[in-house]
């Protein structure tokens, strides 16, 4: 039960910065059509360009822990592919732990963080709380942290040709 409910939240979180990249990818293609045609926009301009790169960040942390589950994650396969069987396995095990030790760093990092600027403003075209920046990155590795966790208990697994059965996404 707790991981149909982890895979439907990294679902939903997939789903929003897929949204996000569309938005993104729309208002550049506006900012640019308006400048093109000598439309000054200014604060509204400076405006998406913030939104643009708050984007960029849940971007690419809100959808990490989707692509884990899904194997869309950068693997050395060329390393990997030295090994038997048994190093194979023992190599996605060490893979999977300093993958679980990353994420765990950047979550303490992130809180810390997060602690540090509590109340602070960001001052762009627009004003918005550091932590409310902050916490789709602690809350993104915590996810991986639990991706990695599931990993470990060999519930699935992100190479190709591996021994290990993969779970239907119920589990």
């Amino acid at each position: 039960m707790f991981f149909r409910a982890y895979d439907r939240l990294i679902e939903a979180l997939a789903f929003l910065a897929g949204a996000a990249l569309f938005l993104v990818f729309v208002s550049i293609i506006v900012i640019v059509s308006l400048r093109a045609v000598g439309v000054f926009m200014g604060t509204t301009a400076n405006a998406a360009f913030a939104l643009t790169e708050y984007s960029m960040l849940f971007i690419g942390t809100l959808a990490a822990p989707w692509l884990l589950r899904e194997k869309g994650h950068v693997c050395i396969e060329f390393v990997r592919g030295r090994f038997g069987p048994r190093g194979k396995a023992v190599f996605a095990r060490v893979a999977y732990t300093i993958g679980l030790v990353v994420s765990l760093i950047v979550v303490v990092f992130a809180v810390k963080a997060m602690h540090t600027n509590w109340g602070e403003w960001e001052l762009r075209a627009f004003k918005v709380y550091k932590q409310w920046l902050i916490f789709p990155v602690g809350l993104s590795f915590l996810l991986l942290a639990i991706g990695f966790v599931r990993l470990l208990m060999g519930r699935g697994t992100i190479y190709e040709d591996s021994d290990v059965p993969i779970p239907d996404k119920g589990i």
